[in-house]
């Protein structure tokens, strides 16, 4: 990521399969380059370096940029101008439509839709009958146009979370006392409780039984 980090700071790694995305709006000014000049100097330098051939793929977002990097050989760069997306992604299979799994593409090539342009031509009543609700979604991602308001996360996004807070009340042992006072929930006056016999020579701290 180091090769990565020196042309642009906004990097989001993919660990999974050695790959990042990387947004290159703020680095086009610095290096003087166009987005191919860019991809060239990333390419070049990664062999230089590291002996390996890199993959690149340039496009307005997230999602054509991994259809790109998908269809891209090692050691090409595939771009695709904001102009020229509805153009791209017409004949493009339509497994590659974003939400479209193994399933439904065969079931979608049962049908004859083949590509993402067939799918964007079919009416959406057409799909609600074959998918039920999913129809609506596999119509809207098709009319999309490629268009994907993801950004480019340089911190990874948290899976879960977790909260914590201060209770109202504390828990505290008496201050001088060397036996533990123990309150239990019970219906009698409270005794305060050491091994097995209750004594009542010295009150106890008033508290809430809880259960544990």
């Amino acid at each position: 990521m180091g090769v990565l980090s020196d042309i642009s700071p906004t990097i989001e790694p993919l660990p999974a399969d050695w790959s990042a995305y990387m947004d290159l709006t703020g680095s086009l000014k610095f290096w003087d380059r166009d987005p191919q000049g860019l991809a060239a100097l990333l390419r070049l330098r990664t062999l230089a370096l590291h002996g390996v051939q890199t993959t690149c793929a340039i496009a307005p977002n997230r999602m054509l940029a991994t259809m790109a990097a998908a269809v891209t050989p090692p050691g090409m760069t595939t771009v695709i101008d904001a102009k020229d997306v509805e153009r791209w992604l017409r004949p493009r299979p339509v497994a590659a439509l974003y939400g479209v799994g193994p399933a439904t593409a065969g079931k979608l090539r049962t049908y004859g839709l083949h590509t993402i342009g067939d799918t964007a031509k079919t009416p959406m009543s057409t799909l609600v009958r074959l998918f039920g609700a999913a129809g609506r979604t596999l119509h809207a991602h098709a009319h999309a146009h490629g268009q994907d308001p993801r950004t480019v996360q340089t911190q990874p996004i948290a899976k879960s979370l977790a909260a914590d807070g201060a209770l109202n009340t504390t828990s505290w042992t008496p201050p001088n006392i060397a036996e533990p006072c123990s309150i239990w929930p019970r219906r009698s006056p409270p005794a305060c409780v050491t091994g097995s016999k209750p004594r009542a020579d010295w009150p106890c701290p008033s508290a809430t039984p809880t259960a544990a």
